[in-house]
């Protein structure tokens, strides 16, 4: 059952190889098993909707709530449907308030959506648990990069394009070890029209 669950969720990822692998190994400890065949023969032949369907049972499997809403998010943003997949997000926010991965992916769907204040609760979630292991200063950059983006006026984009500095410029005098703190900054710079001081971060 273990194999049958992984393979599926391995074919649902088009890593067929590994799939198929995963089936042979264990067609080996039970040559005579009709599900493990069965699969074997779906896998090599299995059309995209065979593989929805492969994922979409794996996912029924799951026992954890939160996990089943992410992953049912996964697969709606995956296939283009936004609305669906922040629905999913909400529903694996209720059940589970502290997972990480959930908050991530909202920061990113409110982000897209220009849902700026939104996004923000989000940032400082992400900080106060210091999930970036920077005390929230690279999610810092990135809110204010995509603020800067997304600007409607000069002087909005130069005020978000100053804060990433900002908070680039932090990370390595806070980070300096990290190779990711100077990346950061390094990018708020290129974003800045900066690119000798980023090329020489």
């Amino acid at each position: 059952e273990i194999s049958l669950t992984l393979a599926r969720s391995l074919a649902s990822r088009e890593m067929r190889d590994k799939a198929n692998a995963v089936i042979a190994d264990a067609l080996k400890a039970h040559p005579q098993n009709q599900q493990l065949q069965l699969t074997q023969k779906q896998l090599a032949n299995a059309t995209p909707e065979e593989l929805r369907k492969f994922r979409m049972e794996a996912i029924e499997q799951l026992t954890d709530p939160t996990l089943k809403s992410l992953r049912l998010a996964e697969l709606a943003l995956q296939e283009g449907k936004s609305d669906e997949g922040l629905k999913h997000l909400q529903e694996a926010e209720k059940t589970g308030p502290d997972n990480m991965r959930v908050k991530v992916m909202l920061l990113e769907q409110h982000v897209a959506r220009d849902q700026w204040n939104d996004a923000s609760r989000y940032v400082e979630a992400l900080a106060k648990a210091n999930h970036d292991q920077a005390g929230g200063l690279m999610y810092r950059v990135r809110y204010a990069l995509a603020r800067a983006l997304r600007a409607t006026t000069a002087a909005e984009r130069q005020a978000e394009l100053e804060r990433a500095q900002k908070y680039g410029a932090d990370l390595t005098q806070q980070l300096p070890e990290f190779g990711q703190s100077w990346l950061s900054y390094g990018q708020a710079l290129q974003a800045a029209g900066k690119p000798q001081e980023a090329a020489e971060r």
